[in-house]
């Protein structure tokens, strides 16, 4: 009966200490029931911990790992010697120019805090730029207006890397083989030049850029060569040769000149020749052409005119002897006769006058 009473009378005590509205039923919990004496009690349990009227916000999880009171630093090292591997590497890759390389020398060159933002951010750009010097280079040496001359032209409007790459790789290594090819046919002719030839013969043994700094100079070494010709030619031709030639030079122009080393040089030859064999018929006829015939030397019967006295004077009279002829005319020669029939006759005639004037002179001395 004492342990129905304490039920109810716990129960009674719960009822009225338990808040009114809903939702506090917390404090109910917290409640410890008050014995009354001289009942027995069951052990109930332990009190939980009321909780804050303002509960805090949760707190973040720790971190796994915490940092140690003292970390081991970082070796920078060996970063930097990942990017200096890189950029050596890259020195001896193919395919890139003096621009590049000199830029990668450069690089490593600078502090190794710059290597890894050169290869991240720069290296792309400079290899654009590499090729794109390659090309202008290439097309400067080139012959003007030539195909591949055209083909680079062309390459730096596009500028793109696909249009660099085609003609770098396709256009040029095409072209640089054609080139040689022409080097070789020129050293072969005969006709070409000193200078020429010593031009090709180097060319021919270098890169592919100097076989085509040849050949984009070659105008100029043959124009060279045509005046040294042209001199020679002055130097041993004929009037007219020598007119044609002098005249090329003043022009001066690699026109003028080839056209007179190769048409007007053989047309003032052909009239050089003619001349001159005008000038040998001339004195052939000159030579064997003759005049009116020679007539003979006829006799002659010398004569004498004694002196005669001039009267009271006492003066003598000189004794001169004269040649009457006998025959015909001594030597007709007309305007055309031989010089040796002229000289034979003339001697003759000689003779005859002086073996006269002897006789006379001793008849003379006679009497």
């Amino acid at each position: 009966m004492s342990i129905r009473r304490s039920i109810a009378a716990a129960v009674f005590v719960a009822a009225v200490s338990a808040p009114t509205v809903l939702g506090t039923t917390q404090a109910m919990a917290d409640t410890t029931p008050t014995p009354t004496p001289g009942t027995s009690q069951p052990d109930a349990p332990a009190p939980a911990e009321p909780a804050p009227a303002n509960p805090a916000p949760a707190e973040p999880a720790p971190a796994a790992d915490p940092a140690p009171a003292n970390p081991a630093p970082v070796d920078p090292s060996a970063g930097e010697a990942a990017a200096r591997a890189r950029l050596e590497q890259l020195l001896v890759e193919p395919n890139h120019y003096k621009y590049f390389h000199d830029e990668i020398v450069r690089v490593l060159a600078g502090p190794a805090s710059g290597w890894q933002p050169f290869l991240d951010k720069a290296l792309h750009t400079v290899i654009m730029d590499d090729k794109m010097i390659r090309v202008t280079q290439l097309m400067s040496v080139s012959e003007y207006r030539s195909p591949i001359w055209q083909a680079a032209q062309d390459t730096l409007t596009a500028h793109t890397e696909a249009a660099v790459d085609h003609f770098l790789q396709v256009a040029w290594p095409a072209a640089a083989s054609d080139n040689r090819v022409r080097v070789s046919q020129l050293l072969e002719d005969r006709t070409l030049g000193r200078l020429a030839r010593e031009g090709a013969e180097k060319a021919i043994d270098g890169t592919d850029m100097e076989v085509a700094a040849f050949l984009q100079k070659l105008p100029e070494l043959r124009l060279s060569d045509d005046r040294v010709r042209i001199a020679q030619i002055i130097a041993t031709g004929g009037p007219e040769v020598r007119k044609a030639a002098r005249a090329a030079l003043e022009d001066g122009s690699p026109e003028a000149i080839r056209a007179f080393l190769e048409h007007g040089w053989d047309a003032a030859k052909a009239v050089d020749a003619a001349a001159e064999q005008a000038n040998q018929n001339n004195q052939g006829n000159q030579g064997n052409q003759g005049g009116s015939t020679v007539t003979p030397v006829a006799d002659t019967t010398p004569t004498t005119t004694a002196p005669q006295s001039t009267g009271t004077t006492g003066t003598t009279g000189t004794p001169t002897a004269t040649a009457t002829a006998t025959g015909t005319q001594l030597a007709t020669t007309g305007t055309d006769a031989p010089l040796g029939t002229l000289a034979v006759g003339g001697a003759t005639a000689l003779l005859l006058g002086a073996g006269t004037l002897v006789a006379a002179r001793r008849r003379q001395q006679q009497d």
